[in-house]
């Protein structure tokens, strides 16, 4: 939606919207809670796909970003369902997880004792000793630009001098609750609160689900032109997260939601070929999301 944006406090209100209704997900069937925190109202097999990929770039920045000790400390921002905790307490790291959905932590607590949880934003949160790394996935670009850099800045504060920062964030996508930069943007904002790049790894290439979702976007553009002309309907910003609320399916909805999530499952096999190679090689090409890790200088 061009030069429609949230403000600070809208983006924040959306996001309790969101909590609110996504934070209850179904742990036993979706175990790292990626409703919550991938494409809320999606399949899961679609969710797994691109958290899959997320992984894979995730662990190849970890393996370059040294532990300085035998039991370093991590922290992990906007760790939702904590499925980044847990890989980084596999890997030796004492983790602390902080979000603001409560509800969640309380479940994490639970399933994951080993993990200390702690509720509320980063800004917020403080610690009596710095981390050795931060860890923060497609968090920072769910806000303003002035808000990004005061989020960066205060890792910088968190951390030890030549600690990392892993970062996971959009470099393509714009809308009212997504402020994406580029690799540059990303970097450029990193570097201004005393960080260096020292590795990227691009990811979400997915030629034929970025084609399918350019086609859907497209058809529901030119459907809904009509009324905007008639009517004169200006595009106001949606304050609905994720996914909306949908009405309940009738007979012709379940015959298009059928037809579509077919269409995805083949976009999304295809593309699973083709992403395995392109994450590999870190192909330079356009694509939606960048792992990026930053050293702390």
């Amino acid at each position: 939606m061009a030069g429609v944006r949230f403000d600070s406090d809208q983006a924040r209100e959306y996001w309790r919207v969101h909590y609110g209704r996504r934070a209850a997900v179904d742990l036993d069937a979706d175990t790292d809670g990626l409703d919550n925190v991938c494409h809320p109202g999606r399949p899961l097999w679609l969710n797994r796909y691109y958290a899959r990929f997320q992984e894979v770039v995730f662990r190849k920045l970890l393996e370059a970003a040294p532990a300085p000790s035998a039991r370093p400390k991590a922290l992990d921002v906007g760790c939702g369902a904590g499925r980044w905790c847990r890989l980084l307490s596999s890997q030796g790291y004492e983790v602390t997880g902080v979000d603001l959905q409560e509800d969640l932590l309380v479940r994490n607590r639970q399933r994951t004792p080993e993990v200390r949880f702690v509720s509320g934003s980063l800004q917020e949160f403080s610690s009596a000793s710095p981390f050795d790394l931060i860890t923060t996935v497609t968090v920072l670009q769910h806000n303003p630009p002035e808000d990004q850099d005061r989020m960066i800045a205060h890792m910088r504060r968190l951390l030890v001098q030549g600690g990392h920062a892993l970062v996971l964030e959009n470099i393509s996508d714009q809308d009212v609750h997504v402020f994406a930069n580029t690799i540059e943007g990303w970097t450029d904002r990193f570097a201004r609160a005393a960080f260096r790049r020292k590795q990227i790894r691009r990811y979400d290439f997915s030629p034929l689900l970025r084609a399918d979702r350019f086609i859907a976007l497209s058809a529901r553009g030119l459907a809904r032109l009509p009324r905007r002309v008639l009517e004169g309907d200006a595009p106001e910003p949606s304050r609905d997260p994720g996914a909306p609320v949908r009405p309940a399916a009738n007979g012709i909805r379940r015959m298009v939601g059928a037809a579509r999530n077919s269409m995805l499952r083949v976009c999304a096999a295809g593309d699973s070929v083709v992403e395995w190679a392109l994450v590999e090689a870190n192909a330079p090409l356009s694509t939606v999301h960048c792992g990026f890790l930053f050293e702390a200088i």
